[in-house]
């Protein structure tokens, strides 16, 4: 490295000065900090109100399930009724409250609580799969995934 006269310098004598490009990187370092903090802040309020919000909405959605489950109830009993009093063959009365039956006890079976919490148990593995971004989905072998992990765990896993 040369001074301004052409004498030959070694690094370590010259000293260290402010240029234009510390005008633009000092002030990006800062607010790269400033959003890295809020967004840690935002995060870890969230840990919290997901671990209080998430069993309440769970328990909530109990009611819609049941009110479809008793109305679906209702709907089967009342066509396997009007099917009693069609003028057709005993064979197609009993082909159609098959029908009717089997129709109900699939649907039934896709809409109660325990299908509702597997399908929220899939779709919160491939949350966490997606964001850590590791392991195999769905997981295999029995007792895989991660079991009794809680929301604040995997956000918790973001900030780390």
């Amino acid at each position: 490295m040369h001074d301004e006269l052409g004498n030959e310098r070694h690094i370590a004598e010259c000293p260290p000065r402010v240029g234009v490009e510390d005008l633009v990187i000092v002030p990006m370092v800062v607010i790269a900090l400033a959003i890295s903090k809020l967004l840690k802040a935002v995060f870890s309020i969230l840990i919290y109100v997901l671990d209080y919000a998430f069993p309440i909405l769970l328990q909530l959605i109990r009611i819609p399930l049941l009110a479809g489950r008793l109305l679906g109830d209702g709907i089967e009993l009342f066509l396997e009724g009007v099917v009693r009093c069609l003028p057709m063959s005993r064979a197609k009365r009993e082909a159609w409250r098959a029908r009717v039956r089997q129709q109900w006890i699939w649907f039934r079976r896709n809409i109660s609580y325990q299908a509702f919490e597997h399908a929220l148990h899939h779709a919160y593995l491939f949350l966490f799969i997606f964001l850590i971004g590791s392991g195999p989905y769905p997981p295999e072998g029995p007792g895989a995934g991660p079991v009794g992990v809680s929301v604040s765990s995997c956000l918790l896993a973001l900030l780390v």
